[in-house]
């Protein structure tokens, strides 16, 4: 790291004479680039999308507070498609119930649970069901 008052410390920018902390532009324009998708007559998303999209607003957050105060929604909309994601996946895919199965049996090798654990929360987060947008999320995109 060179010795300057302008540096990129974990892709934050940091200026030491303004004492300011922001990120960067190309950062942004890319942030900017994914809410232009859920624009309001789109009606559905899918997990993985929402969860790259809140996954970078929370690292704009850190630098922007007031964003912090906007972000709860977008959490309760992603967390309840992942747990509709697991019952969909627990009532058509064998192999996820195998999984799941092995991943809460107290008798099975800390490997093979942990394994299993890995393996059934990629397929719920990784699942490309669509989910409806509801209207507080669809508020809260507009907001931002």
């Amino acid at each position: 790291m060179l010795v300057n008052y302008f540096n990129k410390v974990l892709g934050v920018l940091v200026d030491t004479r303004r004492m300011d902390v922001g990120v960067p532009d190309a950062f942004v324009a890319d942030v900017l680039r994914l809410l232009r998708n859920y624009h309001p007559g789109r009606k559905s998303f899918q997990v993985r999308h929402m969860e790259q999209l809140t996954g970078k607003l929370i690292f704009i957050a850190g630098t922007a507070s007031w964003l912090k105060f906007l972000l709860p929604s977008l959490f309760t909309s992603v967390a309840a498609a992942v747990g509709a994601n697991y019952e969909y996946l627990a009532g058509s895919n064998k192999e996820f119930r195998r999984m799941l199965k092995l991943s809460r049996d107290p008798f099975a090798d800390e490997d093979n649970r942990s394994f299993a654990q890995g393996k059934t929360a990629k397929a719920a987060h990784a699942c490309r069901r669509t989910h409806f947008i509801n209207t507080t999320l669809r508020e809260e995109l507009h907001l931002i």
